[in-house]
């Protein structure tokens, strides 16, 4: 008799306490993201900070929100995310090989005795027996130590050097060694000069940066195909079920993740991982398709994958993308679709419209759309255009921002 008791209020009692404390929450939540965006997407980052993926997401809205993510530093970052001005500085904790411990006696140490002014500087300053000499290379490839002003392939060059002088001078220190010229300070240890020397590309800037962060932090490979990959569908609407089982569509990303087998045929097929700015999905390759591109089907290669969305029984992977086609994303030409609305169709505007398509005339298609008539029409061959950053902004400007379309 009490059980059910019990089961009838459980019916609507427990539901409305849980409807009213889930109430108050958003609310406060909501509060927070909108008076301190910052600090509330900052608290957000350092809550799942152990999952990529989730950060991946968070750094993306950060960013959607206007919100600038900084790199991490070791004269600003603190040991998780925390807010630096209007932006969000990266914690030290999300550096791979590096205990808490040791950030902590890091972020106390410059407290106390100020900011760090050289590589030496810190190597003498902080505690080598829990920063060793392969901590502070990680930092140095993934950009902590950026601010200083020297390049990283110096300070690498430099590391090796600079970390044995200074374990020398902390072991003289704890041995009570003084100088000779005074009883009370202990002996300067000279700076390693930095040999004058080109810094590491670009791309193996940014390949330090994921491989021990996890993430693109100063830039991204997809950078200069940002345009491009605004026409194309984000993978993370595919990840949200937003797109019906066996839809055709295209998605552009970086191949971070390769992995190719045989099968029991003896044919060759490929499971790939393919990232945009969004997320990242799973891309099946059958070996019907497989031969055609099979160059292509390496990490760090950006591609344009034309194939339909699939809903597995997986639960890693619950929606992934079967490949019918691959191209590289740098030889995908999208066809561009403006629209004139009726008041901009005069003269005046036809004749800057043409002066644009002269002076950036490229390969990639483009279509006139008529909104009053509702006419579409295709340019001739010589208004076509080179679909540079440059073009788009030219024509947004001269009819609106959401004149230009890609697909």
């Amino acid at each position: 008799q009490i059980f059910s008791l019990l089961q009838h209020f459980a019916g609507y009692g427990f539901n409305k306490s849980h409807s009213a404390a889930y109430a108050y929450v958003a609310w406060q939540t909501a509060y927070l993201k909108a008076n301190y965006p910052a600090e509330f997407m900052a608290a957000m980052l350092t809550s799942v900070m152990d999952n990529s993926d989730k950060v991946s997401v968070y750094i993306d809205q950060c960013r959607r929100m206007g919100i600038e993510v900084l790199p991490p530093d070791i004269n600003a970052s603190d040991v998780s995310f925390s807010v630096d001005g209007k932006a969000i500085r990266f914690g030290l904790a999300a550096i791979k090989s590096v205990g808490e411990a040791a950030l902590t006696s890091l972020v106390g140490e410059r407290k106390e005795g100020g900011a760090f002014e050289s590589l030496m500087d810190f190597c003498t300053r902080v505690d080598m027996r829990t920063i060793n000499k392969r901590i502070i290379e990680n930092f140095i490839r993934c950009g902590a130590f950026d601010s200083l002003g020297a390049k990283r392939a110096q300070l690498l060059d430099a590391l090796e050097a600079t970390v044995d002088a200074a374990s020398v001078a902390q072991k003289d220190k704890a041995s009570g060694q003084y100088s000779l010229f005074s009883d009370e300070e202990l002996m300067e240890v000279s700076e390693v000069k930095l040999r004058d020397m080109p810094e590491r590309p670009k791309s193996e800037l940014l390949a330090w940066e994921k491989e021990i962060t996890g993430f693109y932090i100063t830039g991204h490979p997809l950078d200069e195909y940002a345009a491009k990959l605004n026409g194309l569908t984000p993978i993370k609407h595919v990840i949200d079920g937003n797109i019906q089982d066996g839809k055709k569509i295209k998605l552009g990303g970086l191949i971070v993740d390769a992995d190719r087998r045989t099968t029991k045929k003896g044919d060759m097929m490929c499971f790939l991982r393919l990232e945009d700015f969004t997320h990242s999905i799973r891309v099946v390759v059958f070996p019907r398709n497989f031969y055609e591109c099979m160059n292509l089907l390496v990490p760090d290669t950006a591609v344009l994958i034309h194939g339909r969305v699939n809903y597995a029984d997986d639960d890693r992977d619950p929606i992934q993308m079967i490949a019918e086609r691959i191209e590289l994303l740098s030889e995908y030409k999208p066809d561009f679709y403006i629209a004139i609305k009726k008041e901009q169709e005069s003269q005046e505007i036809y004749d800057k419209l043409k002066e644009i398509f002269n002076r950036h005339h490229g390969d990639n298609v483009v279509y006139m759309y008529f909104l009053a008539s509702k006419r579409l029409i295709k340019n001739q061959e010589n208004f076509w255009i080179d679909g540079s950053d440059e073009v788009q902004q030219e024509i947004r400007e001269l009819l609106g921002e959401d004149s230009l379309k890609t697909r």
